[in-house]
């Protein structure tokens, strides 16, 4: 029999007091849930404080129901006609809906009063925005935000499978893309992830104009809608570990004053931007440094990471067809493996969080200690 998740969107009082809610979820709004006709069976699934996607208010407590039941319909249909009224300050309408399908591993979770565990980094109902969300660390990223309670938004030049609160199409190689995209945008957010990326093996200015110049164009655009409060986090590399020995030029590129502008900087330095992909990631961790010394001011923080050698398309279509077995068991040193999109997506999210801060201007290295063991041979 399907199992369904139904999201009650209410509470007895406005103060959404604990004692007071919990008796009411088990005394009114379970009997009358069971009451429904073509409901088999009920259980507390979650209850969660906060935001809730699609609904504006802020909910002081939302109970989540785990049902079964053959007539998703008349169950629909029926939580409408046969449920006890509510108390007067909410609207019946949006008391109950069906919200999404369970799978098996899903509906094994015990329930939990409060918060999640997930919750720990302060995501719960919170707005956020990430770019690259279709795939590798940027998916993986997405992913977890959505299990740590976050209303995400995602950006990509693909579609992405994930239940997103809105999908945009953008081009981080085109501005008009990028301006399209963000005019699309409602509303404020809470968190901006700048993970979209190109690897090695695409043209070194498509790849500064994503990895750089198109992230940093689309930071612009996004900064008037991050509240005060907000952080920013990027996806460099430890490819952009050079960064110390060319702060000059790096600062150069970076004090461009528009896409074009540093566009025509990497085409007339093209002996200093070389292959692409290494620059683009210095400049990308030398523009975070910058930026968080101006825009802590504005209350926004941002830091980067310095991912190692992940196991993404980009390694297995890109790197690995272009790079010898041998240096690559030399880069994975001394985990002896690659790094999974989602031990990426972690550390991103964590210096991106509430939790995190104090954190400003970081760059932080993700790659199993190779740079550590680097920096002790000298």
């Amino acid at each position: 029999m399907p199992k369904y998740v139904i999201i009650a969107l209410n509470g007895p009082t406005p103060d959404g007091d604990p004692e007071v809610l919990e008796r009411w979820y088990e005394e009114v709004h379970m009997p009358d849930l069971l009451s429904v006709d073509g409901i088999h069976t009920a259980r507390r699934f979650k209850t969660l404080r906060g935001r809730v996607l699609g609904h504006d208010e802020l909910w002081p407590r939302v109970a989540i129901y785990e049902i079964e039941t053959d007539d998703l319909a008349a169950v629909s249909a029926g939580m409408q006609r046969q449920c006890r009224p509510f108390h007067p300050i909410f609207d019946r309408s949006k008391s109950a809906h069906i919200f999404a399908e369970l799978t098996a591993e899903q509906s094994e979770r015990p329930a939990a009063a409060g918060a999640p565990a997930g919750d720990l980094a302060g995501y719960q109902g919170r707005r956020v925005l990430v770019s690259g969300c279709a795939s590798g660390m940027g998916r993986a990223t997405a992913k977890l935000l959505l299990e740590a309670g976050a209303e995400v938004h995602g950006l990509d030049v693909r579609p992405s499978d994930l239940p997103l609160a809105s999908m945009g199409e953008v081009d981080l190689r085109d501005p008009a893309s990028i301006d399209a995209a963000v005019g699309g945008l409602a509303g404020s957010f809470d968190a901006l992830f700048n993970c979209a990326g190109l690897g090695p093996t695409f043209s070194p200015i498509d790849i500064v104009k994503v990895n750089f110049i198109g992230t940093r164009h689309l930071t612009e655009r996004v900064l008037p809608l991050l509240k005060r409060g907000a952080a920013i986090g990027s996806i460099a590399s430890t490819a952009g570990m050079g960064w110390s020995r060319r702060v000059p030029v790096l600062t150069s590129f970076i004090a461009t004053q528009d896409y074009a502008a540093a566009v025509r900087w990497a085409a007339e330095q093209a002996d200093v931007v070389g292959e692409g992909y290494s620059f683009s990631k210095e400049a990308v961790i030398v523009w975070t440094m910058l930026q968080s010394q101006e825009l802590i001011g504005r209350g926004i923080r941002i830091n980067c990471t310095m991912p190692g050698l992940t196991q993404t398309p980009m390694l297995t279509d890109q790197i690995a067809v272009n790079t010898a077995p041998e240096v690559l068991d030399q880069v994975v040193q001394p985990f002896g493996r690659a790094a999974t999109p989602e031990e990426q997506a972690f550390p991103l999210v964590m210096i991106t969080s509430p939790a995190a801060g104090y954190l400003n201007g970081a760059a932080l290295n993700v790659d199993g200690g190779r740079m550590a063991g680097l920096s002790m041979r000298g």
